[in-house]
């Protein structure tokens, strides 16, 4: 016998309803609507969502329980106007209970989602009465936005947000006679609300932040702008005190500015007097040391300009042998120290100069090993040569030290000039 094996045939497990509360979104044969009331027999009464009679308000059902089922809520780019409008004012007002409750951070966070269901309003798409309804909303959760942030002292968020609500209410300000503000007076939105209470609102908070973040001269502006809209006496004093306090902090910023300017200019004018002094002192001494004599027939020629001082040098020589060390030695001890208030340019040019004074005393050196050698008048001349030419190139070298010491750079290259050009006529002398 086949054994016959019976199945049973289970249908799946329907999903579970989520039972309806007060509040929630629901979908009807109607539309959507939210729950108000759910009566003792089971009546549900739901109010329409995402339009409206003539008249603004919205129409009611009276259902049954079988006839409404939860939904899900949409999101903000699934709504049309009207429902982002619902959303925007529910969402403000639950954040404004959050405020009270001392729940700044959820609070924040409503405010925010509300001013963003607003932007998702395209302005061409709306009428007067909803652009009316639009900024009453926008300007409100601005300031409010603006408040929390201060609380948590977020002031550079706080200045933004409250410079939006300024924006929008001079916006409407300038555009008093308009219809949207024409839509706003007969919704009860006065012109003192806007122009006077919420743009003072806008312009105290945006200046609060700039003063506690130490932006006085910003927060000056803002809180003169306020006071101007202030209309009872506790509010203007509230202002005026905060007014002065920027003031004060205002005038000693710019005191410490004023006096490190004051410090920097004095210091600049001192650095450039002392260069002036050191140049004026190096033009008079430098042109005295290799300018050449006149009234010498051979005035033309470096070698017969510095004939006197190559000549009272030699004789200086003869008497005392080491004063060409002595002498150069004695000024490159000088420039250092005269170096510490020259400027870098001169300072660079009297070091050049060392090192060329380096080169002619070995240059020199050099000459004098090669003077044994000669014999006889040959001798006798190179004698006179020999006092020639070391008293040009210590008188050269003495010039160039002075020059450096005194802070001219044209000195500097003139006695350069000197020393080389009596190096070459001793060699060319001794050459003949």
């Amino acid at each position: 016998m086949l054994a016959h094996t019976v199945t049973s045939h289970q249908d799946p497990p329907k999903p579970i309803e989520r039972v309806v509360a007060v509040g929630d979104e629901v979908m009807c044969f109607m539309g959507r609507g939210i729950v108000e009331e759910i009566r003792r027999d089971g009546v549900h009464v739901v109010q329409a969502k995402g339009w409206s009679l003539a008249n603004e308000t919205r129409a009611r059902y009276y259902l049954q329980k079988a006839a409404v089922k939860w939904a899900p809520p949409k999101a903000a780019f699934e709504m049309n106007k009207l429902e982002r409008m619902e959303a925007a004012r529910e969402a403000k007002a639950r954040a404004v209970q959050l405020f009270k409750e001392g729940d700044m951070f959820n609070a924040m966070a409503r405010f925010n989602t509300s001013i963003a269901y607003l932007r998702y309003i395209n302005e061409g798409e709306t009428n007067n009465r909803e652009r009316a309804e639009s900024l009453e909303l926008m300007i409100q959760c601005n300031n409010n936005m603006a408040t929390c942030h201060l609380r948590l002292e977020k002031y550079a968020e706080a200045v933004v947000f409250a410079h939006t609500a300024q924006q929008l209410c001079e916006a409407l300000e300038s555009n008093s006679e308009g219809r949207v503000m024409a839509e706003l007076k007969r919704r009860g939105v006065s012109e003192d609300l806007v122009f006077r209470t919420w743009c003072r609102k806008a312009l105290f908070l945006k200046g609060k932040a700039h003063h506690l973040k130490g932006e006085h001269a910003d927060a000056v502006a803002s809180l003169q702008g306020a006071l101007k809209r202030a209309v009872q006496q506790k509010e203007a004093a509230d202002i005026r005190k905060l007014l002065d306090a920027s003031k004060a902090a205002l005038a000693q910023q710019k005191q410490r500015e004023k006096k490190m300017w004051a410090g920097a200019f004095k210091k600049n004018s001192e650095e450039a007097a002392t260069t002036k002094e050191c140049a004026a002192a190096a033009a008079a001494a430098a042109p005295a040391a290799v300018a050449p004599r006149h009234g010498s027939p051979d005035a033309k020629s470096p070698s017969a300009a510095a004939a006197p001082a190559v000549a009272a040098r030699g004789r200086a020589r003869v008497a005392q042998p080491h004063m060409n060390g002595g002498s150069s030695g004695g000024a490159a001890a000088a420039t250092p120290a005269a170096a510490r208030t020259l400027s870098p340019l001169t300072r660079k040019l009297a070091e050049i100069e060392a090192r060329n004074r380096a080169r002619v005393a070995a240059e020199e050196a050099a000459l004098n090993d090669a003077e044994g050698e000669d014999e006889g008048d040959d001798h006798e001349e190179e004698e006179g040569l020999e006092g020639e030419g070391e008293g040009g190139v210590v008188t050269g070298r003495g010039t160039a030290a002075a020059a450096a010491a005194g802070g001219s750079w044209k000195g500097v290259l003139a006695a350069s000039a000197l020393v080389v050009a009596v190096t070459a006529a001793v060699l060319a002398r001794r050459k003949q």
